[in-house]
């Protein structure tokens, strides 16, 4: 996995998304804003609801987030419309942070966003039998997941962010007089012990996986290069469509795994491309390679 430029503290990047589709509470939420940091992978989520709008989004970030860890540097997302937006981009320019958007076609510009919503989602499916309660178990999960220790440093979040691990609850025998009291503890310590296995479990799944898939892939300016057809919207049935058009030419390298190509000027698509979908360009006359043009239109 190629990642991005590395922060130098923590904190100083971070990568934010919404999870969305989640049962309506008594609050009215459905929706969680997440935000991780790039560097401890420490993750906050915030309970919100899908028709959000950017400002609220701005300060739901600044309770959540700032008000913890101060201003960050840069924050990375998708192209939501709330973070392309005239008030999103123009708030964080006051604020001194620089905005940085996955490249088309590749949401998850360093993954850890996307890992980390679907983890979630997991755990949530996992601990809360009654799914219009998520907002009551989302605390525990989330001190669960950032006290989990990772796959790749062998140290949790917590511990890479304040240099030393939690107190957590060690047993619960203790006997209680209070059986609400008793029940409840129990709940969030069975609650914690699911969701630190399930964390452990994704961890070691995801690094087997990247490390099984793992590929260099080094591009440079002027290469003409084949743009794969897979999120494009082309004049042809999906079946008839060829798997690669082109050739197209590197005019930047925006990272060092994302490229701008020069595309045609009729075609009305953002023109950054994760690296992953692109191929070096071959000359060939053969039939095959007369199927990889440029689509009309």
């Amino acid at each position: 996995l190629q990642p991005l430029e590395p922060p130098q503290r923590p904190w100083q990047h971070v990568t934010m998304d919404f999870v969305t589709g989640l049962p309506a509470g008594p609050s009215g939420n459905d929706a969680m804003l997440v935000v991780v940091d790039r560097l401890t992978k420490m993750a906050h989520f915030a309970p919100c609801r899908t028709t959000i709008t950017a400002e609220e989004t701005a300060r739901l970030f600044i309770s959540t987030v700032i008000r913890l860890h101060g201003i960050p540097a840069a924050i990375i997302s998708d192209r939501d419309p709330k973070f392309t937006s005239k008030f999103w981009q123009d708030t964080w320019a006051r604020y001194g942070t620089r905005l940085q958007f996955s490249s088309a076609y590749h949401p998850q510009t360093d993954g850890q966003t996307e890992r980390t919503n679907q983890m979630m989602e997991q755990l949530i499916r996992t601990n809360c039998p009654d799914r219009k309660k998520w907002e009551d178990v989302l605390p525990m999960l989330e001190f669960s997941y950032n006290n989990a220790p990772s796959a790749t440093t062998n140290h949790s979040p917590f511990y890479l962010n304040y240099g030393m691990d939690p107190t957590v609850l060690v047993s619960t025998n203790i006997e209680s007089q209070v059986p609400r009291s008793q029940q409840f503890v129990e709940e969030l310590q069975t609650a914690r012990d699911k969701a630190v296995e399930l964390i452990r479990k994704a961890n070691a799944t995801a690094r087997r996986y990247a490390d099984l898939h793992r590929r260099d892939i080094t591009m440079t300016i002027g290469q003409l290069v084949l743009l794969d057809t897979k999120n494009l919207r082309l004049p042809l049935p999906t079946k008839l469509r060829p798997r690669f058009c082109g050739p197209f030419k590197i005019m930047k390298m925006v990272t060092p795994v994302t490229a701008q190509l020069r595309l045609p000027d009729d075609w009305r698509i953002h023109n950054k491309f994760h690296v992953s979908l692109l191929r070096p360009f071959v000359p060939d006359t053969s039939d095959i390679a007369r199927q990889r043009l440029v689509p009309d239109g």
